[in-house]
């Protein structure tokens, strides 16, 4: 049951609709973008693979004889802030990992699937592992809303997004609509998030130096994506 329950708690770590960027444009759009895509390269090479994935894997899919079609839309522009503060652009840039790994992990499940489909079943997610360099296929087969997990929390386990996520109404959500995949899939998506930020550390050190606010805002935005994985 303890194990149960932490695994439970793990899963909720879940803050994004899963439908809010299902897909990728073909290109940055500004050279902002281009610029917030070079750093991402630079300091954190598993989410720029990601990001760079998300824009450049195919839209349209066949699979078992379903066509699919995903809509586009540019991760980057969740670095936009009213600041146009250098840290504020770098803290951001852990959202559009985030963002895009949920566009990934649908896309490349179904570009994978294409090839290698379990008969009967048309959706998929591929899950990304950095340190082996390879994608995991999970076949999206038959599931319940995450709602029904609901009894099994203790009151001590519910933090602020077991309403929104585990206990939610909406059945659009992707923890609802996907079940115990669209928690895998907030998983993922949040593993990569916390992944950059710890690999944005250099690019901290390197500016913060001489700038306490700086370094204030690398454990600030570190630890806020680091709690909410854990």
């Amino acid at each position: 049951m303890k194990k149960k329950a932490l695994v439970l708690a793990v899963m909720l770590g879940v803050t994004c609709w899963y439908a809010g960027l299902e897909a990728a444009g073909n290109e940055p759009s500004t050279q902002r973008h281009r610029d917030m895509l070079g750093i991402l390269k630079t300091y954190a090479p598993s989410g720029y693979y990601i990001v760079s994935s998300a824009y450049s894997l195919p839209e349209r899919f066949v699979i078992n004889g379903k066509a699919q079609h995903m809509t586009s839309s540019d991760p980057l522009k969740f670095t936009e802030n009213k600041s146009r503060d250098e840290a504020d652009y770098m803290k951001n840039l852990c959202v559009v990992v985030h963002e895009s790994c949920h566009a990934y992990q649908r896309r490349m499940g179904s570009a994978m699937a294409q090839k290698n489909s379990v008969p009967g079943i048309t959706t998929y997610f591929a899950f990304y592992i950095p340190d082996k360099n390879e994608n995991i296929l999970v076949p999206i087969s038959k599931r319940f809303p995450s709602k029904e997990l609901a009894p099994l929390f203790t009151e001590e386990m519910k933090a602020w997004r077991f309403g929104m996520y585990i206990n939610s109404s909406i059945p659009e959500m992707g923890t609802q609509y996907y079940g115990i995949y669209g928690l895998l899939d907030e998983f993922g998506a949040y593993y990569h998030n916390v992944k950059a930020a710890a690999d944005f550390y250099p690019w901290y050190k390197k500016h913060a130096l001489h700038d306490i606010n700086l370094a204030n805002k690398f454990f600030e935005g570190f630890y806020r994506d680091f709690y909410s994985y854990i």
